[in-house]
């Protein structure tokens, strides 16, 4: 499961250590994600992004990506169904 926070030029994503996403960022930081919101056909929103990516290991910043998840109202529904279903 990913869940995407963002705090401007940060992006937070969150994973498991399991993840084959994980261990791909282990073995090369480099990483690209794109993100679209597909009303309809005719409009079509989105966004691209590259960089490098680090885990965080800091509590305070640990806190930070929570309060972010947490002030998103899509995101709660998201974890909502997860913590139900997962």
């Amino acid at each position: 499961m990913i869940i995407l926070g963002t705090v401007s030029p940060v992006v937070y994503m969150g994973t498991d250590k399991d993840t084959r996403k994980y261990q791909n960022i282990e073995k090369n930081p480099s990483v690209a994600f794109t993100g679209d919101g597909v009303n309809d056909v005719f409009n079509i929103t989105g966004v691209q992004m590259e960089g490098k990516a680090s885990f965080v290991t800091d509590e305070d910043e640990i806190q930070t990506y929570f309060q972010l998840v947490m002030e998103n109202t899509h995101l709660q529904k998201i974890c909502q169904r997860t913590l139900i279903t997962g």
